[in-house]
């Protein structure tokens, strides 16, 4: 299916994980780490946009977080959020994505977390759909600390889920669990990458269900 449909697909559902991933899953991080960065802005009435991303390193130690690589990055990212918005409530009620501002995204930007369960709309539509839009789209990306490697996703062309061409993941009980395929295109050429988290994928099943 392609974006549209996608986007669209995954906005009507509203199947809540009863479980949170892997604390070193990727997007759990991000998830804490957005949670860290909001707070933080709150308590200290200041905006990560007015700083560098020389200055991460210090900023991330005043908010009680290891500076890791990994974490600048998530720190960018959020910046650039911070940098598309007008206010707060911006975010709230949808991400419209820099690939067509036609298609939005009906999630709460600002909320990863449902109940303290990690919430795998949040997961599928803002951690990796806008993670990789704003990293291919946004001119700030690099300049507020990402990876130039996560540029990759200039066009997306098809969105997949599926057994096929994959080696299915296996839940703990055995059960497969298809991945999900992003077909893309990159100077002016077709390529595909997978992705395989199990809980991100389970969620797509019950929105393909529609559940």
């Amino acid at each position: 299916m392609d974006l549209k449909q996608f986007v669209e697909m995954c906005n009507k559902c509203d199947y809540k994980v009863e479980e949170n991933p892997d604390p070193r899953d990727s997007a759990y991080e991000l998830a804490k780490d957005f949670e860290a960065f909001i707070s933080w802005e709150e308590k200290s009435n200041k905006i990560i946009t007015d700083f560098s991303k020389d200055d991460y390193e210090e900023l991330l130690s005043k908010m009680d977080l290891e500076p890791d690589n990994d974490r600048k990055e998530n720190l960018g990212f959020y910046k650039c959020l911070r940098k598309r918005e007008i206010k707060r409530d911006q975010f709230k009620d949808g991400y419209e994505f820099l690939w067509d501002k036609e298609i939005k995204a009906k999630v709460n930007v600002w909320a990863p977390f449902n109940d303290g369960i990690l919430s795998q709309k949040w997961h599928v539509l803002v951690s990796l759909l806008a993670f990789l839009d704003t990293a291919a789209n946004d001119n700030y990306f690099l300049s507020s600390g990402g990876n130039k490697k996560w540029s990759y996703c200039k066009q997306v062309i098809d969105i997949t889920v599926a057994y096929d061409d994959c080696r299915p993941n296996k839940n703990q009980n055995g059960k497969e669990i298809p991945c999900t395929w992003i077909d893309y295109s990159r100077d002016e050429f077709r390529h595909r990458r997978r992705f395989p988290s199990i809980p991100m994928n389970q969620w797509l099943q019950k929105a393909i269900q529609g559940v």
